[in-house]
């Protein structure tokens, strides 16, 4: 357990707060006033931290010399986890289904959360079957942050029509977000799926350079 881990571990502690604060404005509307109207902030404050962290774990491993087998599995554990509880989140958030937001059929918003979450499992047996620590590519690297920037997307979306912000009452603005948060979404989910061909391939690329070359006898 170093700094860079202990980072990451961060993380993982802020998971159950998100999942509190942002199901505590939902369920607690006819209970606590301060839960429904500050809920989703707080957790959104607490899911910028921990999308924070990814970046700086990383950065503190390398400049310390921190690096490990540990240190990446449990980073690679953490990342999904964030990115699932952000999906489920946003998919079943009333404000977020019941919102223009919404302009895509919900069965597509199911369907882009079933592949970036379908394509880390892809990911994750591949690496079991090859039994060893295998770092994410550059697609994958840039699928994780466009998928932390879509549902920090769609959750300020939430936000903003949980405390009434004037700022979202200008139409354009309210379709500039709307669009980009979309745009955003669809873009990581094209980066999932390359990622994970990309990984699939590299992986029988590297499978069959370890295997042993059977040399041919000559004919006699």
């Amino acid at each position: 357990m170093n700094l860079a881990t202990s980072v990451t571990m961060v993380r993982i502690v802020l998971l159950p707060l998100i999942l509190f604060f942002w199901i505590a404005a939902i369920e607690f509307i006819y209970i606590s006033p301060f839960f429904s109207y500050w809920g989703r902030l707080i957790a959104i404050i607490f899911y910028m931290i921990a999308v924070a962290t990814d970046v700086f774990d990383g950065q503190i491993a390398r400049k310390r010399n921190e690096v490990t087998d540990f240190g990446k599995v449990i980073d690679q554990i953490a990342d999904k986890m964030l990115v699932l509880l952000g999906f489920l989140l946003i998919i079943t958030d009333p404000i977020l289904l019941d919102s223009p937001i919404m302009v895509m059929p919900v069965w597509f918003a199911v369907l882009v959360v079933f592949i970036n979450i379908g394509r880390d499992y892809v990911v994750g047996i591949v690496r079991q079957i090859s039994k060893e620590i295998i770092p994410a590519d550059r697609f994958g690297k840039m699928k994780t942050m466009f998928q932390f920037g879509s549902i920090w997307l769609f959750m300020l979306w939430a936000v903003s029509a949980a405390l009434n912000w004037s700022l979202y009452s200008i139409d354009i603005l309210n379709t500039l977000h709307i669009y980009f948060a979309w745009v955003t979404m669809i873009v990581a989910t094209a980066l999932s799926v390359l990622s994970g061909v990309n990984y699939v391939l590299g992986y029988r690329q590297a499978k069959r350079a370890s295997e042993p070359k059977v040399e041919e006898k000559p004919v006699e």
